[in-house]
């Protein structure tokens, strides 16, 4: 049972998204444009790893809104 929680704000290459689904239970935001940011700080709440892109301001509110589950942000670039 993968018991981590990713939120990946965009769609990557699938080589890449493999390789989070093979270990974490991920949620991937599958539209052209990215989240809004007041969507992408309510699906990121409880969340134990967010993978954003360059387009996501990773600051207090966001990492506040994860809460305190969130271990890792990383940046696809």
């Amino acid at each position: 049972m993968k018991s981590q929680r990713v939120f990946v704000t965009r769609r990557i290459p699938e080589a890449g998204l493999r390789k989070v689904l093979d270990q974490c239970s991920a949620t991937v935001w599958d539209e052209p444009l990215p989240p809004p940011r007041e969507v992408l700080l309510e699906r990121i709440a409880g969340c134990d790893g967010v993978l954003t892109l360059l387009t996501e301001k990773v600051d207090a509110e966001f990492m506040d809104a994860a809460g305190p589950n969130l271990k890792v942000i990383s940046n696809f670039a």
